[in-house]
């Protein structure tokens, strides 16, 4: 159940591209959306403390990015009928966002996955991607647009692709993304890859079935004899429930092809990979489905089990 949604703003038109879907979620669990922007004091900016601090600099920033988030969240409350709460951080922005977050007990952070400089950020060494290193906390990003598409603006998660790799880690993420996704009525499609006898890339990455030289036909029938227990302990949960297990060298671009095919409206995976490293870095499955996916993606950061 989601009871706080955390919505990290920037100032940014784009950064404010994740309030309706935020918004949306929270008008339907009845949570208290948080909005939060961070001021970063001049002495912690590079090469700051070589210059002198003008307090009364600092004092109208401050003053301007409070008035900012509260009447954002005046008008953001009074649109979508949800309890809002604004707050003004200070200090570095990732980590004020993390503490941030384990104070007010956020069950998911809602953000764009870049906000000032527009469509043309890159999103390794993001504020998304520092905090989705950071945090162990559900994190939906969503990929900011000149015009948003109106299913995102409505919020609406009805067709939701859960990758998996046949460990516990990845599993977690189920019970988030059905929380995010709505309590009934949606449909949720369950993926698992698993490699060719020669893989496209030797490195297989996060979310396939590992390569070895047991034949293709074996491993995919375990994938699906896999795939169909984990929909069966989803029965009861009252969603429409579908699995499909492919074949393909690169896993990042299988998730995307089944997106798209599919056309999701959210893809849920961890970012644990096999073994439980955390490798949220440019080249890896998660950060290629990222780049390339058109609908919003939700990210949990999990222990590999």
């Amino acid at each position: 159940m989601i009871h706080s949604l955390l919505v990290p703003l920037d100032g940014s038109t784009f950064s404010e591209q994740a309030l309706p879907t935020a918004a949306s979620i929270a008008r339907r669990t009845g949570a208290t959306l948080c909005l939060t922007r961070v001021h970063v004091p001049a002495g912690l900016l590079p090469f700051g403390g070589s210059t002198p601090v003008d307090a009364e600099h600092e004092h109208a920033l401050r003053e301007e990015a409070t008035t900012y988030l509260e009447r954002l969240a005046s008008r953001t409350a009074e649109e979508h009928d949800v309890a809002t709460s604004p707050t003004l951080l200070d200090g570095p922005v990732v980590e004020s966002i993390d503490r941030h977050a384990q104070e007010v007990d956020a069950d998911l952070i809602v953000m764009t996955t870049h906000g000032r400089s527009g469509i043309s950020r890159a999103w390794l060494g993001s504020v998304a991607d520092g905090l989705v290193r950071l945090t162990h906390r559900p994190v939906l990003l969503i990929r900011p647009e000149r015009t948003p598409p109106a299913r995102l603006r409505g919020g609406a998660f009805r067709c939701v692709l859960i990758p998996l790799d046949g460990s516990e880690a990845a599993e977690a993420m189920i019970p988030a993304a059905l929380s995010v996704a709505g309590p009934a009525g949606i449909q949720v499609r369950l993926l698992q890859v698993v490699l060719p006898t020669t893989p496209a890339d030797h490195f297989a990455g996060e979310l396939a079935v590992p390569f070895d030289h047991t034949d293709v036909e074996q491993r995919t029938a375990e994938s699906e004899a896999y795939l169909r227990r984990v929909a069966e302990r989803m029965r009861g949960k009252r969603v429409d429930i579908s699995t499909r297990v492919v074949t393909h060298g690169q896993p990042a671009v299988a998730i995307l092809e089944e997106a798209d095919r599919l056309d999701v409206d959210l893809i849920a995976m961890a970012t644990h990979g096999r073994g439980g490293v955390v490798r949220l870095v440019l080249g890896s499955v998660a950060d290629k489905v990222l780049r390339g996916a058109s609908s919003p993606l939700l990210l949990l950061r999990t222990e590999g089990r």
